[in-house]
Order: structure tokens, then C-alpha cells, then sequence
């Protein structure tokens, strides 16, 4: 072990280093944080460790000398990654991510994203990560446009004279953001093709993007505008909207109950708004019919006045 340790310096002073000026802690510091981790062991774990001082850390950290297992252990614990990772075996340093790190070559950020993705059950970010992933040529292109600065990075550096398959152009960033975009288009029709075959994940899709983009204030009026909506000609579009948000409440139960609660609560609110609203339109009516009823009647006692038994006018 400390032979491997003494060949792999580089890596586990590096990631030491790292994680402990992320925490932003001196080295003093840590070493008080490993003696902390020491004395919160349970009695028959703590006899395993001696204390560390600030130079024993130093002496590692300089690479004099290297960590003994226990050493490492204290060190995975106090700084909440794994073993693997600290002498890099592993490129995740959270101990949960260690095995589909291993195999899918993802990053903690990513696995993090992706379970954070998954639990509030993002349909439309998750289909369009899939359709990335497993579409190789779209990926590709992508791939070369974000990584087009190593091109820079290899011209300034000693590797400049090492002979490539192709020489990379000035433009090599240029051309691969061209190429990009003019694959982009035919990408996204066919990712559009192949997802119009779903049609009960496109009307899942379809309740997500309403419910996350909706305007606020229409949000609050959700339950008007579907009273509405029950009154409109267009009965199958109706119908298609109320399955596509039965479909969302069933994939997102807890979700569902609180926005509903809150619109229902809303509604409490506006109601008396909305009957003194009703009531004055009531009123308006009412003065209207009577404005409209009374000259009518003026008009008649006035023409019998002006009038004889004949209907000829009185001289």
C-alpha cells in the first residue's frame, strides 16, 4: 500500500488539498478535524487511531511520507468521500456513487442531477437525456464543439509538434459549432418523430411543460379557465387537456394535492370578488332596462297629448 501511495502522490495530495481548501480549512484545521473524528468513535474503534498533529498532515501532504490504511480511513471519514477516490481508484468521491460511477463514467455532480432529476420526476428533462445519450452521432457533434478548445490548449503547449490524423484549422471551433447547428434540426425532427409514436408520454409531456411554465397569474386561475373551457365547442381538446392532467396527478400525487389545495384556496379568495363583481353587472342591467323602458313611455303620453279622438293633430 504505501508503495502504490507513494507512486499515486500526485492524485491523493491533490484531492486532500482540494477538499480541504473547498471547506476552507487550513491544515491545522483538518488535522483538529481528524483528531474530532477520532473522538467521536465508539471506545473499541477508537483504540485503532493515534491522534494526528498538524506535522504528521504536513509530512503527507509534501509527500514525504505517505498515510498508513487507518491514516486513510480517518481521512475518507473526516472529509465524507471514499478511499477509492482519495487515492484515485475513483473518480466519485461520494461513497454511494462509487459503483455507477464505476460503470457509467459519471461525475457526483451528474449522478446527483440526474436522482435530483428523477425524484421530482422531470419527464421532460429524462427523455431528452435519453435521446441524448443514445444517439452517438448528435453526441459526437456536440462533443466537438464544447471540447474545440483543447485545439487552443494543444497550439500553446510542447505537444503542438505531435503529428495528428487531422491537422485542426484556426477555425477548428467555427466549423464545429457550423456543423452543429446544421445538424441540430434533422436531430430534433427525428427525436420529434420518434416521440409523437408515444402519444401518452407526449400528453404526460404536454402536463409537465403547462404546469412548469405556466403564467403565474393564469396558474391561479386554473380552475376558472377549465369552467370555461366546459363550455366551449372544442369538447375533444377539452377532454385531451383534462386527460393529460389526470394523467399528472396520478405521476405526481404530492404535487397535485398541494396545487390544487392552493387554487382551491384561491378560489375561496376570490370568491366574494367575484359575486359583488356579479351583483354590480346585475344592477347595470337592471338601470340599463329601466333607462331603455322610460323615455318609450314619455314618447307615447306625448303623442296622445299632441293628438285628437282622430289621430289628427289639435290646432
Amino acid at each position: 500500500m504505501s508503495k502504490e501511495l507513494k507512486a499515486d502522490a500526485a492524485i491523493w495530495v491533490e484531492r486532500i488539498t482540494r477538499l480541504r481548501e473547498a471547506r476552507k480549512w487550513t491544515q491545522a484545521e483538518l488535522a483538529d478535524k481528524l483528531n474530532d473524528t477520532i473522538t467521536g468513535m465508539l471506545p473499541e474503534e477508537r483504540i485503532k487511531y493515534s491522534p494526528i498533529s498538524e506535522k504528521t498532515l504536513s509530512t503527507w501532504i509534501s509527500e514525504r511520507s505517505v498515510p498508513t490504511l487507518n491514516g486513510l480511513v480517518l481521512l475518507a471519514k473526516t472529509l465524507d468521500v471514499s478511499i477509492d477516490y482519495l487515492v484515485g481508484l475513483s473518480d466519485n468521491a461520494k461513497t454511494e456513487n462509487k459503483e455507477i460511477g464505476n460503470l457509467l463514467g459519471l461525475s457526483d455532480a451528474s449522478i446527483a442531477k440526474l436522482a435530483e432529476t428523477k425524484k421530482v420526476r422531470n419527464r421532460t428533462s429524462l427523455t431528452t437525456l435519453n435521446y441524448l445519450i443514445s444517439n452517438p452521432a448528435l453526441l459526437q457533434h456536440l462533443e466537438e464543439y464544447l471540447m474545440s478548445f483543447l485545439m487552443d490548449e494543444i497550439a500553446n503547449s510542447d505537444f503542438k509538434f505531435i503529428p495528428l490524423k487531422k491537422d485542426p484549422s484556426e477555425h477548428y471551433q467555427e466549423f464545429a459549432y457550423s456543423a452543429l447547428m446544421h445538424h441540430l434540426p434533422l436531430y430534433a425532427k427525428e427525436m420529434q418523430a420518434d416521440l409523437r409514436e408515444d402519444r401518452s408520454l407526449i400528453r404526460n409531456l404536454i402536463a409537465e411543460y403547462l404546469t412548469l411554465n405556466i403564467d403565474e397569474e393564469a396558474r391561479k386561475k386554473l380552475i376558472l379557465m377549465l369552467e370555461q373551457d366546459c363550455a366551449s365547442d372544442d369538447e375533444d381538446t377539452f377532454e385531451s387537456t383534462l386527460e393529460a392532467l389526470s394523467q399528472w396527478e396520478t405521476d405526481n400525487p404530492d404535487e397535485a394535492q398541494a396545487h390544487w389545495e392552493e387554487v382551491e384556496t384561491l378560489r375561496q379568495q376570490q370568491m366574494p370578488e367575484l359575486l359583488q363583481e356579479a351583483q354590480q353587472e346585475q344592477e347595470l342591467e337592471i338601470r340599463q332596462l329601466t333607462a331603455n323602458k322610460a323615455p318609450q313611455k314619455i314618447r307615447l303620453d306625448s303623442t296622445k297629448r299632441g293628438k285628437n279622438k282622430r289621430g289628427k293633430p289639435k290646432k
